[in-house]
């Protein structure tokens, strides 16, 4: 580790500050255009479990990593600004049943690709976050011991394989 330290003449070798929309960019994510200008393109349908909530699912996108499970997406409500790009994308690690080997999957991944991030503490979810440039992106898991609010309740009876998904939320903050 020295001599490559001293290969490198002491130069940082972990991701730049726009790693996460290097990222998105290479998966084809349109994240910098309107949420008007999406929601036109690709069509939104009612999220489900919060009403007046709508999802919009970025079809042709790319898997933001590879264990991931289903599509980028983001949320509509009726005080979305429409002329701005989404605040927030999602997307899931949802291969297992237990909720910690979808976590260390997507951490593993996460991880190689924009460093260790930072665990966070939280009362319902065991997570971890990354701020590079001026975008952020949270990791996280439900386990089974901890809390579960009203609305992760109701998305859960809708949906089951959600218990257990590690969830990715991207906010590109631009």
């Amino acid at each position: 580790m020295k001599r490559l330290s001293a290969l490198l003449g002491g130069r940082k070798t972990g991701p730049s500050g726009q790693a996460i929309y290097d990222r998105l960019d290479a998966c084809n994510v349109p994240f910098r255009a309107s949420v008007g200008t999406l929601v036109e393109r690709y069509g939104t349908h009612p999220l489900g479990w919060v009403p007046d909530i709508d999802i919009c699912v970025i079809e042709d996108a790319a898997p933001f990593i590879k264990a991931q499970s289903g599509p980028i997406v983001f949320e509509v409500s009726h005080d979305t600004a429409l002329d701005q790009p989404p605040q927030m994308l999602r997307c899931a690690v949802r291969k297992a049943t237990a909720p910690a080997l979808n976590y260390a999957r997507a951490i593993a991944e996460l991880s190689k690709q924009f460093g260790r991030g930072e665990e966070m503490t939280h009362p319902e979810r065991v997570q971890r976050g990354w701020s590079l440039g001026g975008a952020e992106m949270l990791c996280f898991v439900h386990p089974p011991d901890r809390p579960v609010s009203e609305a992760r309740a109701r998305r859960i009876a809708m949906f089951p394989d959600r218990a257990s998904e590690a969830a990715i939320h991207i906010f590109p903050n631009l």
